[in-house]
């Protein structure tokens, strides 16, 4: 929507094997889903920063503020964290 090149990873997984075979020439942004299959964006957030990742890490939820899970998530390891119907978002996802 954006018009620029983009990955996408159908769970926190897939998001970690990306991130991983860009390593010659890293990703500058992560957009992170927080509720994903097989392993959550809190989770591949966490396993990204271990791991070296000094990009970018935008987390999207719709956990509502103050939950324990949004919570979590917004300390994972996330530069931001927007919520799924910011005004905007649409354009990115």
């Amino acid at each position: 929507p954006l018009g620029v090149a983009y990955d996408q990873a159908s769970n926190g997984v897939e998001a970690l094997e990306l991130v991983a075979r860009q390593a010659a020439a890293p990703y500058a942004l992560v957009l992170m889903d927080n509720q994903m299959p097989e392993m959550s964006g809190e989770a591949a957030t966490r396993a990204l920063r271990v791991r070296g990742f000094t990009g970018l890490i935008v987390g999207m939820t719709g956990d509502p503020a103050g939950s324990d899970d949004r919570t979590r998530f917004e300390h994972s390891g996330l530069d931001l964290c927007v919520d799924k119907d910011t005004p905007g978002v649409d354009a990115i996802t």
